[in-house]
């Protein structure tokens, strides 16, 4: 039986920098404000937040915590870069809660993978969760795609690692919408995750 730990509720933010971010209640602003929040998780500014209102929001982050911009991705649509976030959030979540499980399935998955001819890096596991952690924790992310492309391929080893396995047992899980119950629903987030690699090499992907 594994912890049931539940995501953090958001963060309350500081009220100087909850000022600099708009509000919601126009769908084109929290589109506007999910894109600002996640480009500012990685050190970029835009028209909405300069330099300054960025460093501010990465020190929210990293004494607060992410929550609060991650609820703000949460209505993204997937080839968008706060989607994308969203989906990665959702990962970091469920490897922190459930990591027991999740390395003893990639490890079954990783033979099978390996079987298959795939070369899977030494420490990939480990590795690919330590730089989910330093870019929710405000310390940005030097290379996009490539962590989306190791998403995808962490997902499918997965998925690998037990076909039939009932990842989440219940629809309200906080985290269903990432693995949606079982390993097909990876598989799906998985191409999310290479096809969302593939557009952040495009330069709109990240300023819109």
């Amino acid at each position: 039986m594994t912890e049931n730990r539940r995501p953090r509720r958001p963060a309350m933010l500081d009220p100087e920098v909850a000022e600099q971010i708009p509000g919601d209640e126009d769908p084109a602003i929290t589109t506007t404000t999910a894109q600002t929040a996640a480009r500012a998780l990685l050190g970029w500014s835009d028209q909405e937040f300069g330099q300054e209102q960025v460093a501010d929001l990465v020190d929210v982050i990293k004494t607060q915590g992410v929550d609060f911009a991650a609820a703000l991705w949460s209505r993204s649509g997937y080839l968008t870069l706060p989607g994308q976030l969203w989906r990665l959030y959702l990962l970091n979540e469920w490897y922190s809660r459930d990591r027991k499980v999740l390395t003893e399935r990639y490890e079954a998955g990783v033979k099978i993978a390996q079987a298959k001819g795939l070369d899977v890096p030494s420490n990939f596991l480990t590795r690919h969760f330590a730089t989910l952690a330093e870019l929710f924790a405000g310390e940005g992310c030097e290379n996009l795609p490539g962590l989306l492309k190791n998403s995808a391929i962490l997902l499918r080893i997965f998925a690998a690692g037990n076909a039939d396995a009932q990842w989440i047992e219940s629809d309200a899980d906080e985290l269903a919408a990432l693995v949606t119950r079982r390993s097909e629903a990876l598989l799906k987030t998985a191409d999310e995750f290479a096809q969302g690699a593939k557009a952040a090499a495009n330069p709109e992907f990240v300023n819109p």
